[in-house]
Formats: C-alpha cells, structure tokens, sequence
C-alpha cells in the first residue's frame, strides 16, 4: 500500500473544517496509507485530540503534529481571510528532512476530496519544483506586482504538490520568506503572491479537477482558449477536490450555494466537523 504524505495548516477555529477534509480524504482513499502532518504552533491539546479521534477509525491514516516558528523579523501580511496560519505552508517541506518521503501534497482546510487522489499523488512534475492548478479567479497579479514573467500563469497556493529535494536545493522557504519581508506592500494575496513571485517559471500545471475553486464549480470563470475551457468543464464535471475559495464558506449560514454547500455537508455530518446549525462559530 503506497504512503501519502499530507500537510494542512490550521489553527484551533479551523480544527472541524479540517476534520471534514480528512473525513472526505479518507472515505475516498481507502487503498493508500495516508499520513496527516499537521504544522502549527498553538494549536491546543484539545483541537490535537479531535483531530486524532476523527481518524482513529480509519486503519489506513495516521496523524503527526508539528510545531514550526515562523521569523519574527518578517512583516506578514494578514487578513480576516488569511490568518498568519496560511503562512506555515512555507515551512511545511522543512520538516521532511529526515523522511522517506521525497514529495508531499500540501492542501488548504477549506476543502473535500470527492474522488482517489492516487493519480496526482503520481504525476511526473517534469522536473519542476511544485504542481498547481491555475487560480481560477484569472488574476493578473504578476502585472500589479511589477514583476515580469513573460507571460507566466498564475497559481493558486490552496494545492501545492512539492518535490522536497528540488525544493530544498533551490531553497524555495528562503527566497519566499525574503519576498515576503522585502514586498509586504505587494502581497494582496500574501503568500501566494509570494510563491508565485518565486516560482512563476518551476511549476507544472495540474488538471483543475485536483483543485477545483469554488469560481470554476460555478462556472463563473472567464476562459482564454479552447483548452482551458475543456478542461475546466472536465473538473465541474469530475472534480476531485473541491476547494471552496472566497470569503464566504459553506458552513455558514449565508453561503448560497446550496449544490455546493451540499456536497460539503455530507462529508461534515460524518464526522466531527460542522454540523447543521452549527456553522457560524467558524469565522
């Protein structure tokens, strides 16, 4: 049975979001051993708890928890959106220094898996640094930064499959942390902005159905070319991890999209996580 290493983020507000994902991951996923690392650094023993009791019954995961210190000196850019937490992505591939495993599949809270994710825990990067799905919001952010990327496309950061070697050996966290502490005035979208600053010419374009944004699922998206439109009908068709983007969430109350919210729901009531009437306590 082949292992798959899968980091999350989270703070203890976000605990039963990420419990429906691991829920979903793993109802999904029964012929891989799936390992959860969870990166923090204050997340209480409690909300550790809940996360360990949600998959205990599940023989095909285990989860590890991990303490990581972001540099003080940096100016991190937050948001009530996007909390400091987004940021520990950055040091997720720092801690698989001494591990067997040589990639790993970092995803945002704010998803469900709906399908087997085997296929792109396999794909060939082609020598690139990260997969990614492109953002579906078509965001020209290379321009507003005052970057120039020869016409590079943009990626959203809420899937990022990392090749740890080439990551480690172009010292990826490093050069981020330095845009970041150097550009906070650039970084609308904080640490996205920032990975795309530094990887925009080292990542290869994933199918959107592995992270299938809420804007696509609604079909709201503009689209360029002929590919990009087929493609994106394949992931609303088939998606394979629904990511629900935007301020808005499916567990709260106002979220009005009820096919989405929906497919949410199902996977939250089959676990600890958000529950009818019990959305708006997660912010």
């Amino acid at each position: 049975m082949e292992r798959i290493a899968i980091v999350n983020a989270t703070n203890d507000a976000f605990v039963p979001v990420l419990q429906t994902l691991h829920t979903s991951l793993l109802q999904n996923n029964s012929t891989a051993y799936v390992d959860f690392f969870i990166v923090d650094n204050d997340l209480s023993f409690n909300g550790k708890g809940r996360l360990a009791a949600n998959i205990a019954h599940f023989p095909n995961a285990a989860i590890h928890f991990e303490t990581v210190s972001l540099m003080a000196d940096t100016d991190f850019v937050e948001s009530n959106r996007i909390p400091k937490t987004a940021y520990y992505r950055l040091m997720a591939p720092c801690l698989f220094q001494n591990s067997n495993f040589s990639r790993l599949l970092y995803l945002d809270c704010d998803m469900v898996v709906t399908g087997n994710i085997m296929k792109l825990w396999q794909t060939d990067l082609a020598g690139n640094v990260i997969g990614a799905v492109e953002d579906a919001g078509n965001l020209d952010r290379f321009a507003a930064m005052g970057l120039d990327t020869g016409g590079a496309r943009y990626f959203n950061s809420g899937l990022l499959l990392i090749d740890l070697e080439r990551w480690r050996q172009e010292k990826i966290t490093s050069k981020v942390m330095a845009f970041i502490r150097d550009h906070p005035e650039k970084l609308k979208y904080h640490d996205q902005d920032a990975l795309n600053a530094v990887l925009y010419s080292k990542w290869y374009q994933l199918h959107p159905r592995f992270n299938a944004q809420s804007d696509l699922m609604l079909g709201i998206t503009r689209t360029f070319d002929a590919k990009t439109a087929r493609l994106n009908r394949e992931a609303r068709q088939r998606p394979t991890i629904i990511h629900y983007c935007g301020h808005v969430k499916p567990w709260h109350s106002d979220y009005q999209h009820a096919d989405l919210q929906a497919i949410y729901r199902y996977y939250a009531q089959r676990n600890g996580g958000v529950a009818d009437g019990a959305e708006d306590q997660y912010q």
